[in-house]
């Protein structure tokens, strides 16, 4: 097993370019709120394989890990062997965050991103040493291979997001000496009024600042006068849905979940029957 040091290891980046990423399909919108957290996503797949692209919009993407944790990824979130003698294990991100989560007494948030982090990493390290370019093409340059968010309470009681970076990083082999050239990050996200997305055009129409979120508002108004857009569960899931418009990859039921300081609880479940820990 390859292992990764347990500071950061990845150059730091300003978070909120890690999270409105046109490059990632997937969109996970996450909303602070007084006494909760929301997480929002599409439930559009893309399955890759010699035979063409199979579409399926039957993706979960948001997990409740217990009653304490949600859990949400986006990237290359899982490997599947290639053949009996394939000496890559298989692993996908949710089973890992189960992992994590099972492994850290109390189940503290941001150790258990850390867990998270650390084993996903190694996964991704061990895919290196056995094909380099075939892990370098995975992502563009400066494009995590996958991103993790952990929302929950931090050690002091608060509701806190974690967001989990893990990326090719090749200033790695001189700044950390590394033999691998990939490593994590784990940041908190800043709670704010507006809304983060992962994908860059639902954060531009969360905006509302170019033409075609000022016409996407304007369908809105006309469509429900009274609820606002980007601060009601309605609202932002109209705009997941008006992001396919523009991306093709993302589509689907929306599938949202909360946690509070006592619980996490679903607030639409349409794809993810199953999926709790």
């Amino acid at each position: 097993m390859i292992l990764v040091y347990l500071s950061r290891v990845v150059s730091s980046v300003a978070l909120t370019a890690i999270l409105c990423c046109p490059a990632y399909a997937t969109t996970i919108v996450i909303r602070f709120q007084k006494g909760r957290i929301v997480l929002l996503a599409d439930s559009r797949a893309v399955d890759q394989n010699p035979a063409g692209n199979r579409v399926r919009d039957d993706a979960c993407k948001i997990h409740r890990l217990g009653s304490q944790v949600l859990f949400a990824e986006t990237g290359n979130d899982q490997y599947q062997r290639s053949s009996p003698t394939d000496p890559i294990p298989e692993w996908n991100a949710s089973d890992e965050a189960i992992i994590a989560y099972d492994r850290v007494p109390e189940h503290e948030l941001q150790k258990v991103a850390n867990v998270w982090a650390i084993n996903v990493t190694n996964n991704f390290q061990l895919f290196y040493r056995y094909a380099p370019q075939r892990v370098r093409s995975l992502s563009p340059p400066g494009v995590p291979f996958l991103v993790g968010i952990f929302a929950g309470r931090n050690s002091e009681g608060d509701l806190q997001v974690y967001v989990v970076r893990v990326e090719l990083d090749d200033s790695l082999t001189s700044r950390e000496h590394a033999a691998i050239p990939i490593g994590h990050a784990v940041d908190p996200l800043d709670p704010r009024e507006m809304p983060y997305s992962t994908n860059g055009i639902t954060q531009e129409l969360i905006e509302g600042k170019t033409s075609r979120a000022l016409a996407v508002a304007r369908q809105w108004k006309k469509k429900s006068r009274k609820i606002p857009l980007t601060t009601s569960l309605r609202g932002i899931e109209f705009l997941i849905a008006r992001t396919g418009d523009y991306d093709a990859q993302v589509g689907g039921p929306v599938n949202a979940a909360q946690v509070t300081n006592h619980l996490t609880t679903w607030l639409l479940n349409r794809t993810c029957k199953g999926s709790d820990k």
